[in-house]
């Protein structure tokens, strides 16, 4: 476990649990997620070690989630097999667990890029909702999160003209952010 950002995480989930509410500048979603995974734990001694093991394998996962539904969305110009290759090849998604905020950030980025591509393909605005949501949660998880709605906004924005519905289009973009 490192012993400065990520205890001060998982204990901040275990607050969480007990009626302590973490503040923005701190990743409410980094709070909110190790809260869960503290749960199953919460009456063992070693409940910070579980926790721990537990929330690593399911950044992985999430991480490794968002890479493959990328890879299937962008199937007719890159073989999804590469992607998993890929995945396999480097050590980016093993390095990255060491900072919680780094990995949940990556994993919502990537839900949310996802549907980004889902959206460009079908146009249906509910995925601009969904990439909203995503965008929010990363937001919550690092404070780049931030930068990157601005980037899907603009992004919006430029599709939003060809919408026949623009008032549905931008109340998908922000709502779900906010």
């Amino acid at each position: 476990i490192n012993l400065w950002d990520e205890a001060i995480y998982i204990n901040a989930g275990r607050d969480l649990i007990n009626g302590t509410l973490t503040p923005f500048e701190w990743n409410p979603f980094v709070s909110i997620f190790f809260a869960v995974t503290y749960l199953p734990f919460r009456s063992s001694p070693y409940w910070m070690m579980q926790s721990a093991s537990l929330a690593r394998f399911l950044m992985f996962g999430l991480m490794w989630l968002g890479c493959i539904l990328i890879a299937r969305r962008v199937k007719y110009q890159i073989h999804p097999l590469v992607m998993a290759g890929i995945l396999f090849s480097v050590t980016l998604l093993t390095d990255i667990l060491n900072n919680p905020t780094d990995a949940l950030f990556a994993a919502m980025s990537g839900l949310a890029f996802w549907k980004l591509i889902s959206f460009y393909e079908s146009r249906e605005e509910k995925q601009l909702g969904w990439t909203s949501f995503f965008l929010g949660l990363a937001a919550l998880s690092r404070n780049d999160g931030l930068i990157l709605f601005g980037v899907f906004a603009v992004i919006s924005l430029f599709f939003m003209r060809m919408s026949p519905r623009k008032i549905q289009h931008l109340l998908y973009t922000v709502l779900p952010f906010l």
